[in-house]
């Protein structure tokens, strides 16, 4: 006699959220899978029916869940709530940080009690983050890991496994993994989990973006006006010359102060590994006006 499968009822169980939406595997399929176990199952038992059939009839009861999960989908993205889906960016923003202006209002910080003159932040700007962006989600897009809000202290989110070496070059641009204070995970769960790449690939690429961005020529004119005033309509040439005609058009500045503390560049959504920053941004949408940095700011030294 041949061998038999029935459907496992602890299939049924399963239950999935999407948005505010819920779906019960239990509540869409029940009513196939009662037919073949209870209703057919046993007359193709009978008559000697192989087993092929009744995988014939899961495979219908697992496109009427597949309908009812695209359905779910649907019904979260038309009410709004299709912020935490992943893969579904339609553009990035690469953000750096001027290091010193930062720990200016951030001075608890473990990172911001260095004042070595000589260290990478003191010269070069550090990772803050690479953002996938859904543009109907405004800045909600987020969270589409495990991680669904920001606890009180970063280190409280699961740490982020990581290679060592993608782990040793991150700790030099992102001063925080270095000093403990887990800005890397914070990144992770909320941003990276909204991409398709892994951890390492995504900090790996994100690192070469930060080294892209410095030795493009903006570390060393930030490094010659260390302590001085620079118009806005300066840095924004500086930028075309360093990072291509009209690159400026995709940076939106963030002053604090009367300081630069961070840059928030706009990328395409498509970021393929060791692609080159200025081909990037050529393809990037522009950035919004923003005057919080008025007519200039000043490049805050280390530890003063």
């Amino acid at each position: 006699m041949s061998s038999y499968i029935a459907i496992d009822d602890n299939l049924l169980k399963e239950t999935v959220r999407i948005g505010r939406f819920k779906i019960n595997k239990g509540a869409v399929m029940q009513p196939c899978v009662s037919f073949w176990n209870a209703g057919v199952l046993p007359k193709m038992r009978i008559a000697g029916f192989p087993a092929a059939l009744l995988a014939i009839s899961l495979c219908c009861c697992q496109s009427a869940w597949a309908k009812a999960e695209s359905t779910a989908v649907k019904k979260a993205a038309a009410s709004g709530e299709a912020c935490g889906i992943p893969s579904q960016a339609d553009s990035y923003v690469f953000a750096v940080s001027w290091q010193p202006a930062f720990c200016e209002s951030k001075p608890d910080k473990p990172e911001c009690r260095i004042d070595d003159p000589k260290v990478y932040q003191a010269s070069h700007f550090t990772l803050h983050g690479l953002w996938p962006n859904k543009t109907s989600c405004g800045t909600n897009y987020g969270y589409c890991g495990a991680a669904k809000e920001q606890p009180a202290n970063f280190c409280d989110y699961p740490e982020v496994s990581l290679s060592p070496e993608v782990r040793d070059k991150l700790a030099v641009v992102m001063p925080s993994v270095a000093s403990g204070s887990c800005l890397e995970r914070h990144e992770w769960h909320k941003h990276g989990s909204c991409q398709n790449g892994t951890a390492d690939q995504y900090y790996a690429q994100a690192t070469a973006l930060v080294h892209q961005f410095n030795d493009s020529g903006l570390s060393q004119f930030m490094s010659g006006h260390i302590g001085k005033q620079v118009s806005l309509e300066g840095f924004r040439a500086t930028l075309d010359a360093s990072l291509g005609q009209g690159a400026s058009q995709h940076a939106k500045l963030g002053c604090k102060n009367g300081m630069l503390v961070d840059i928030y560049l706009n990328l395409p959504a498509e970021l393929k590994p060791g692609a080159s920053l200025k081909d990037l941004l050529a393809l990037a949408p522009k950035a919004p006006a923003d005057n919080s940095c008025k007519n200039g700011f000043r490049i805050d030294p280390i530890g003063q």
